[in-house]
C-alpha cells in the first residue's frame, strides 16, 4: 500500500460526529491488547473528543486514527487510547495524531504523561516531543502513574515494581 500524503481529515471539536463513528471506533479499539480500560467505551471517546482533548484521523469517511489527552488530576493528562486502523498503520500515522494532540491548546501549562509497554507508542510519542523518563514520582505524581497499576495489591509492592523501566515506561511532556 502506498502512503498517503494528501487528502487526509484531522478532526477537532468542530464538526459533529455521528454516533456510529464512536460506536465503530471502540469495537475496533476493544481488539487491541494495549488498548484497556473503560475509556474506549463509544461515550467516553465522544465526551474526550468534545472537550477539544481527542483528535480523530479520518480519509474518505474512514476512521485511520485516534488519540486522546485524558484529564486525571489538577495539571495532568494522561495520553491514551493510540489507536491506528490496522490497515493504515506502518504510515506514520500514528506520530501524526501524537504530534497534533501535542498541540491541543488545553494542554499548554500543564504536564501529559502515558505509561505503556508499547514501543510503538514510545516511539510515535517521542515525535510529539514526550520523552521516556526514568523517576516515576517527579514530575508526575506516584499516585497518577504506579498507583492505578492493577497488577500488585499493596502500595508497597507497586513501589518495588520490577516492571518499572523495563517493561513499563513512563513518557513525559511539560506543554509550556
Amino acid at each position: 500500500m502506498k502512503k498517503l500524503t494528501v487528502g487526509l481529515h484531522l478532526q477537532q471539536t468542530s464538526e459533529p460526529v455521528l454516533d456510529s463513528v464512536w460506536q465503530k471506533l471502540s469495537a475496533a479499539m476493544r481488539l487491541e491488547k494495549h488498548i484497556l480500560g473503560s475509556r474506549i467505551e463509544p461515550e467516553n471517546l465522544r465526551k474526550v473528543f468534545e472537550q477539544g482533548l481527542a483528535l480523530l484521523l479520518t480519509y474518505e469517511g474512514e476512521t485511520v486514527g485516534f488519540f486522546a489527552a485524558w484529564p486525571v488530576a489538577d495539571g495532568y493528562f494522561e495520553f491514551g487510547s493510540l489507536w491506528v486502523n490496522p490497515k493504515w498503520r506502518g504510515q506514520g500515522f500514528g506520530d501524526l495524531v501524537c504530534e497534533f494532540t501535542a498541540k491541543l491548546p488545553g494542554l499548554i501549562g500543564h504536564v501529559g504523561f502515558a505509561v505503556t509497554q508499547n514501543p510503538l507508542t514510545i516511539s510515535a510519542l517521542r515525535h510529539a516531543g514526550v520523552e521516556k523518563f526514568d523517576n516515576w514520582e517527579n514530575p508526575v505524581p506516584w499516585e497518577l502513574t504506579c498507583g492505578p497499576c492493577d497488577k500488585f495489591a499493596t502500595d508497597e509492592e507497586r513501589k518495588a515494581c520490577p516492571y518499572r523501566n523495563s517493561v513499563c515506561w513512563l513518557c513525559v511532556r511539560r506543554f509550556e
